[in-house]
């Protein structure tokens, strides 16, 4: 999830044994989270006998960073199987 930057205050008081010499200050929590890349998916049913059919699915990165730890789901009909290998 990205999220805007956040700052917040910091207050010290009551020291043991030390001198507060700045009692307050200003943080602020930067973003570096990068917006998820939608990588175009297309797909080609080649053959299609009814009983099944062979499909081509293409998956392309568009930007200059690998997509790791991606899957790809399928929402087949109770009656379907799928079979292949990666």
């Amino acid at each position: 999830m990205v999220e805007a930057d956040e700052t917040f205050a910091v207050r010290l008081t009551s020291a043991n044994g030390a001198t507060i010499a700045t009692p307050q200050a200003t943080g602020t929590i930067v973003n570096d989270d990068q917006p998820p890349v939608a990588s175009p998916v297309s797909f080609i049913k080649r053959d299609d006998w009814g009983a099944g059919f062979v499909m081509d699915v293409k998956i392309k990165n568009n930007s200059a960073t690998a997509m790791n730890g991606w899957r790809i789901e399928f929402d087949l009909r109770p009656t379907s199987r799928t079979s292949g290998t990666a």
